[in-house]
């Protein structure tokens, strides 16, 4: 295991990170399989450091032992015989915090579909309350027209399906989503511009959502290359792997996403508001 490598795969939740690991794990030597929120600990290391004022060379052992322990975490009991890199592909920004010199891949997605595809997802788990994690009640609690939308997605889940542009007609719902989704991309930026232009294209690779569907094999196999691999050792696209489900199951963890599905449900008002809170980030990334 020493020569073993860890990459990052990041996107905003909803993006297909999941998809992306499935589409990465197709090569025998790459498992991306977990989301491991190391940022978690990175966070508490620092806060920890910063609460008792350590020494600087306590506070490296304990960045030197995170790293070990991700190292551990990461690469323990592969599924596969010839890995060379461990992926973690936590939803989340690019951070370089844990492991800075390893590699990112960022995957974008337009954020109108997230919108669309967060929405569905807080209204499924709705379905599991109180069994879900903590913040999922308090999202219906400062979204009161969201719990109005449970009431008729439990009673049907293809009720929006049928009524489209009922799904996203809260306004305090679409900005706010609609600020993450700036504020995500503006992370995105900052880290690139921080990142010197000769490291650049080693350590970060940025992929799209859209790309993906479009080309799949193409992308992947820019991915592979990216990280020092042949593409021609890679298996072909499967049912897990392959873009453009015919059906969808809107009760599933991963309901099927489609590229420009946000246009079924988006009303002249919900385009402005979301124009509104993000369109430079839509003209940044090319969706405007």
């Amino acid at each position: 295991m020493a020569a073993a490598q860890i990459f990052f795969l990041r996107g905003m939740q909803k993006s297909g990170t999941k998809w992306m690991g499935n589409l990465l794990n197709l090569h025998p030597r790459i498992l991306c399989r977990g989301e491991y929120h190391f940022g978690v600990l990175d966070d508490a290391i620092k806060r920890w450091h910063q609460i008792n004022g350590l020494t600087r060379s306590l506070g490296e052992a304990a960045t030197q032992n995170l790293t070990a322990f991700i190292e551990r975490s990461v690469t323990s009991n592969p599924s596969k015989p010839d890995i060379v890199w461990f992926g973690d592909r936590t939803p989340g920004e690019i951070d370089r915090g844990v492991l800075p010199d390893a590699p990112r891949i960022f995957l974008l997605r337009d954020g109108r579909d997230i919108l669309v595809s967060r929405t569905y997802h807080y209204l499924r788990l709705g379905l599991q309350l109180p069994h879900c994690s903590p913040d999922v009640p308090q999202i219906f609690k400062a979204f009161p027209a969201l719990g109005e939308k449970l009431a008729l997605f439990s009673k049907d889940p293809a009720y929006f399906d049928k009524h489209t542009r009922d799904l996203l007609d809260d306004e305090h719902w679409v900005r706010m989503q609609a600020r993450r989704w700036q504020a995500f991309i503006n992370a995105h930026d900052a880290i690139l511009d921080a990142t010197a232009d000769e490291l650049r294209d080693q350590r970060i690779a940025k992929v799209s959502y859209e790309d993906i569907h479009r080309a799949p094999d193409r992308e992947r196999t820019r991915l592979y290359g990216f990280l020092g691999l042949n593409a021609d050792d890679a298996r072909p696209l499967d049912a897990k792997t392959r873009p453009g489900k015919s059906e969808r199951d809107n009760l599933a963890a991963f309901r099927s996403g489609r590229v420009g599905d946000w246009r079924e449900y988006f009303s002249e008002s919900v385009s402005r508001w979301f124009q509104e809170e993000a369109g430079e980030a839509l003209r940044k990334s090319g969706y405007e």
